[in-house]
Order: structure tokens, then C-alpha cells, then sequence
């Protein structure tokens, strides 16, 4: 499976070796590594996933926690998108060489990857003024819940259950 992703970005990095236009070379090797970044943060999202198992914080309170690789997925992710809109940025700046037919692409592009990746860091960040996972407490369960934040109380928790491999460790059922 890994292998089979990776032959994107090498596609992209090929081409990126191949043309002999700057800001094309330029511009394929960002969404290159963009895609790379994207495979590996998949690779240890689905890595960090164990059948069955649901890691719990050893001090303090009770708290269900995510993988390890959690956050840094999430921020590695929208920054990496930011580089192609950099490169963009350059190439326009600099009147860089690139695929003539591709106006429309270089237009929307930047601003697709940038609103997608300003809006992704904003989630990142917004979620890590309070510690990863959900804590159980006296009213119910409370806290970051991939990139948002929870509250269920425990009148509306219906079923709390682990879940396979493909899927969340912990399973929360509301009613």
C-alpha cells in the first residue's frame, strides 16, 4: 500500500527533474513533497492504530488519549500544503517559466491549498489550548476529540466502545 502511494510523489518528482522549466520544476517538486508529507502522516495515523487497544493518561485524571503522532499530523499537514502556495507565490513574483495551459490550475490552486491549510492550522491550534483526548469526569466526558473540542454529558452518552484498526480507538455513542 505504502509503495503504492509513493509513486505519486515520485511521478512528481521525475517531471520535477525532467522539465526545463524553472517555475514548473519548482512548482511540481512542492506538491511532491506535499504529497509525501501526506503519505507519511496516513502512514503513522494508520500505524498508531491497534485493534482493540485505547491508551489511557498513567497521571493524573482519567483521560482516554490518541496515537502518539496525532498532533504533529496535523500541523506537518496544512504546512506542508502552504508550500506549493509559496512557490506559487514565487513563480508569479519572479515570472518564472511554467505550463502554459494550466492558468486556470495556477489560479485556483493557491487559493484552494491556502484556505484549506490556513483553515486546518487554525483547528490545530485553536485545539491545543487544551490537552489531547477526551478526560472523564464527574458531569461526563470533556476535551479534544480530533480537532474538536467535546463536551457529552453523561445523560447523553449512550454506548462508549473500542473500535477496530480502521476507525477511532474509542468509540463515543450519543443519543
Amino acid at each position: 500500500m505504502v509503495l503504492g502511494l509513493c509513486v505519486v510523489p515520485a511521478i512528481g518528482f521525475t517531471i520535477s527533474a525532467i522539465d526545463t522549466r524553472l517555475g514548473f520544476q519548482l512548482l511540481m517538486a512542492s506538491l511532491s513533497v506535499m504529497m509525501l508529507v501526506l503519505i507519511i502522516a496516513l502512514l503513522l495515523r494508520v500505524r498508531g492504530l491497534r485493534p482493540g487497544a485505547i491508551r489511557i493518561v498513567t497521571v493524573g485524571e482519567l483521560r482516554f488519549l490518541p496515537s502518539r503522532g496525532h498532533r504533529v499530523g496535523g500541523i506537518a499537514v496544512p504546512v506542508a500544503m502552504l508550500l506549493p502556495v509559496i512557490i506559487l507565490g514565487v513563480v508569479a513574483v519572479c515570472d518564472l517559466p511554467t505550463q502554459a495551459s494550466s492558468s486556470r490550475l495556477l489560479a485556483l490552486l493557491p487559493i484552494v491549498l491556502l484556505g484549506t491549510s490556513i483553515g486546518s492550522l487554525a483547528m490545530a491550534v485553536w485545539s491545543m489550548r487544551i490537552p489531547l483526548g477526551l478526560r472523564v469526569g464527574a458531569t461526563g466526558l470533556a476535551g479534544v476529540r480530533g480537532s474538536r473540542v467535546t463536551n457529552v454529558t453523561w445523560d447523553e452518552l449512550e454506548r462508549v466502545a473500542p473500535l477496530g484498526a480502521y476507525g477511532s480507538k474509542l468509540v463515543v455513542t450519543t443519543r
